[in-house]
């Protein structure tokens, strides 16, 4: 197998950041201690917890107490699912939700459904249609940035409908880190994920925002952590890469997605020079370093071996997904068939990806489903 030198499968998460590292390393051994035990060294890791809590929300601009530590993405979306359910169930208006949505949020939102759960509309190119305003509800999930499609909502008009009756809502924002500016979409949301593993953060820590008077249902029991939103001990270690890895997406977010979209148009210019077509593309912002591409009539999971031989990593979807081979779920919501669907791939790139790479990891990918086309006939 070859030397995997082409990383196009970035969303799935990215390398941790040096400084990320060396912050996380260059803490003092307290850092190791229990933040929740009463003696000294365990309030010397509370300190240290809470100052990288504080520093999470001044780079998002939000209150350190709305600052919630959880095991990552995965479970800050299941704690938004969990709470938006219990406020339909006790209010009798109805939670809504996209179909494009990360199984994170999919699959509790399903598991949930009963008549108080509602899908929003979605255009052809994956924006949501803002419901009538007769409409009842009581909670609201939309993902802003698209893991696999990477249309970019504009969350304004839904935050407008969900709050003109009192609603609350959510958005998990996991693929949007150090890609979109996340500090002016904080005041439209109740509820917000972030997953700093996403933008060279540690993996095994995400944060959900919970403002200030909203209800916050956690999905684990047996402790008081978190002001009780979040039972478990911290790790102060990855609170504090958590809290690096989000400072510099935030501050370092503009240049990031200019270097992310040229590095992309170099890789899709040479794709689509074959049998590679850009889909989903149509919609009024989308990410700057993600696309899914179709390579009909060849199928997904035959390209896939095929370009890991050369060296090219791409995934099949959500990588939460991806190795179960199903058919992607967000491209048959917007109307894709069965076939259509499975000779789509995901191409996303990272920051630091130089154009010269990015060209060469163009040219491999051409050569290599070159190379299968002809086996294949």
């Amino acid at each position: 197998m070859s030397e995997h030198r082409f990383n196009l499968d970035f969303n799935a998460g990215a390398p941790v950041d040096v400084r990320v590292r060396d912050g996380m390393a260059a803490l003092p051994s307290a850092a190791d201690a229990n933040p929740n035990s009463p003696h000294a060294r365990g309030r010397a890791a509370r300190d240290l917890l809470e100052a990288a809590r504080e520093r999470i929300a001044v780079a998002i601009g939000t209150e350190p107490d709305e600052v919630v530590f959880t095991s990552g993405g995965t479970e800050s979306n299941n704690m938004a699912v969990a709470t938006g359910l219990g406020v339909a169930l006790a209010t009798g208006r109805p939670a809504w939700s996209s179909r494009i949505e990360h199984p994170s949020v999919a699959v509790p939102f399903a598991a949930g459904e009963t008549t108080w759960t509602r899908h929003l509309a979605l255009t052809r190119a994956g924006e949501v249609v803002v419901p009538n305003e007769d409409q009842p509800r009581a909670f609201v999930t939309a993902v802003l940035a698209h893991h696999e499609l990477a249309v970019v909502q504009d969350l304004a008009p839904l935050a407008a409908w969900a709050h003109a009756a009192e609603a609350l809502l959510h958005s998990d924002l996991s693929q949007a880190l150090g890609r979109v500016a996340l500090e002016p979409l904080l005041p439209l949301l109740d509820y917000a994920t972030l997953s700093p593993h996403k933008a060279g953060g540690p993996k095994g820590i995400g944060v959900l925002i919970a403002k200030r008077g909203r209800p916050c249902a956690p999905v684990l029991r047996g402790g008081a952590q978190e002001l009780g939103r979040r039972p478990g001990t911290q790790c102060v270690r990855l609170a504090h890469g958590a809290a690096v890895a989000i400072e510099l997406a935030e501050r370092e977010q503009a240049d990031r997605a200019e270097r992310m979209q040229r590095s992309l148009d170099a890789v899709l210019e040479r794709v689509t020079r074959t049998q590679g077509r850009v889909v989903c593309d149509r919609a009024a912002r989308l990410l700057p370093n993600t696309r899914t591409v179709s390579l009909a009539p060849l199928a997904a999971r035959h390209a896939l071996p095929a370009l890991d031989l050369a060296g090219i990593l791409v995934s099949f979807g959500s990588a939460c997904t991806s190795g179960a081979r199903e058919v992607s779920a967000s491209l048959l919501a917007l109307g894709f068939d069965d076939e259509e669907a499975r000779s789509c791939v995901r191409i996303s790139v990272a920051h630091d990806l130089e154009i010269e790479t990015a060209q060469d990891a163009g040219n491999v990918f051409c050569q290599a489903l070159v190379h299968l086309s002809r086996k294949t006939r």
